[in-house]
């Protein structure tokens, strides 16, 4: 999401609207839960680069530390 905030360029993580929230990405073969972790860190890299404020930052973290959560994941493998 870019956006042109009274000459301030304002961007944030965009969720397309047409998928489920809360899914993972589908594992086919190898450890999902290895492939799951990368992703996860690779996804928090790319909310620091996307998003212009702390705030933005924080509610995409929630959001994936939510996903995690809603697939079964503990609290402990979030915070690794």
């Amino acid at each position: 999401y870019l956006e042109n905030h009274d000459g301030i360029l304002y961007s944030r993580v965009h969720h397309q609207e047409n998928q489920q929230p809360y899914t993972l990405p589908y594992i086919s073969n190898g450890n999902s839960i290895t492939k799951h972790s990368h992703w996860l860190r690779s996804s928090l890299v790319r909310a620091i680069r996307y998003c212009t404020s702390v705030e933005d930052f924080n509610h995409e973290r929630i959001y994936l530390e939510m996903t995690y959560l809603a697939n079964g994941y503990s609290i402990d493998f979030i915070d690794k």
